[in-house]
């Protein structure tokens, strides 16, 4: 019987054996960050089992980029895998695969709106109701904090993973 490779749901992941920093510290920062990813994603009710980790991108510490294959649990929430999730020194969040040409830094640019959205939203007033979830409290403080590591992010991280590709 011959076997038959498995194909990437995305073009641009590396198996989660490929996963490897710049040094062994980064490397164990990225590997404790797959572990907050997986927890991420295992928290949510509707997940029921991940089938598939795949290493998208980031620093050991800052930020890191997953993309999970699982099977969910239909229903008003739920994600269809793929999935990926953002984690770091910020709030995890989980969005959406664009499809097979999507890349890690197309989902951080995509979780950096999120996360302005939510900035805009507390700061006129609101709750970050209609917004991604985030894990704070919806104070004025906390969206100082956000819009701070989102401009990290858009600034200098987001321009240093496009030029490593």
């Amino acid at each position: 019987m011959v076997s038959r490779p498995v194909q990437r749901p995305v073009d641009a992941v590396h198996a989660i054996a490929a996963l490897a920093g710049d040094d062994d510290e980064d490397t164990a920062l990225l590997l404790e960050m797959k572990r907050e990813a997986t927890d991420h994603l295992t928290q949510q009710v509707w997940c029921q089992r991940i089938t598939e980790i795949y290493w998208g991108d980031g620093i050991g510490g800052v930020v890191a980029v997953f993309l999970f294959m699982f099977d969910a649990v239909p229903g008003d929430g739920a994600l269809a895998a793929p999935a990926w999730c953002v984690v770091g020194d910020l709030p995890a969040l989980l969005l959406p695969c664009a499809g097979r040409r999507d890349t890690p830094v197309d989902a951080l640019e995509r979780y950096c709106g999120e996360m302005e959205r939510w900035v805009a939203s507390v700061r006129s007033g609101g709750c970050g109701a209609g917004c991604a979830p985030v894990a704070a409290t919806p104070t004025l403080e906390h969206a100082e904090m956000l819009e701070g590591r989102v401009q990290l992010l858009r600034e200098d991280v987001i321009p240093q993973l496009r030029l490593a590709r």
